[in-house]
């Protein structure tokens, strides 16, 4: 991570304290067309037009790319999908792959046939090593169907048993 280590300029770092309440380890930050982000050991943070900040944790993040041509940045989490404009982008897009990439500890493809699937994922929180499944669903997947609940309860059962976790 020490790669990645940047200075945050003067008026995000005094804006990112003040935001926080308290000094954070910068690990990389870029410029958006309306605000900034910030890449913690954790987590990242997203300023908006009006500097109200906004965080993310890398466990949390289903997916992103980044857009080269674009610079843009697209980042998927249960809740949205977010698609930032980078003007500045830094290192931040090979920060971002790797924070998430160093969240997952390990992931299993379900198939459920006829061209369906889940992703069962085994997520780990960089904050405080906490680790939980998550359960991405292909396309056109209810992850509600009694079927399809019922074999990812089993799959998961089975995962975790593979893997020691309760």
């Amino acid at each position: 991570m020490a790669a990645f280590r940047q200075s945050l300029p003067a008026d995000l770092l005094s804006s990112l304290r003040a935001a926080t309440g308290r000094r954070e380890r910068v690990l990389g930050w870029a410029r958006t067309e309306d605000g900034a982000l910030v890449g913690l050991t954790d987590r990242f943070l997203r300023q908006d037009a009006d500097g109200h900040w906004a965080t993310t944790h890398w466990h949390a993040i289903d997916s992103g790319r980044w857009d080269d041509a674009t610079r843009t940045l697209t980042v998927v989490t249960p809740e949205a999908t977010h698609t930032l404009h980078l003007v500045e982008p830094n290192r931040f897009p090979d920060l971002f792959n790797e924070r998430v990439s160093a969240s997952i500890i390990a992931n299993r493809r379900v198939d459920l046939g006829a061209g369906r699937y889940v992703v069962l994922v085994l997520r780990r929180d960089l904050g405080g090593g906490a680790t939980a499944w998550r359960v991405l669903a292909g396309p056109g997947v209810d992850t509600s169907a009694p079927a399809v609940r019922d074999r990812v309860e089993a799959e998961l059962a089975a995962a975790a048993a593979e893997y020691d976790i309760d």
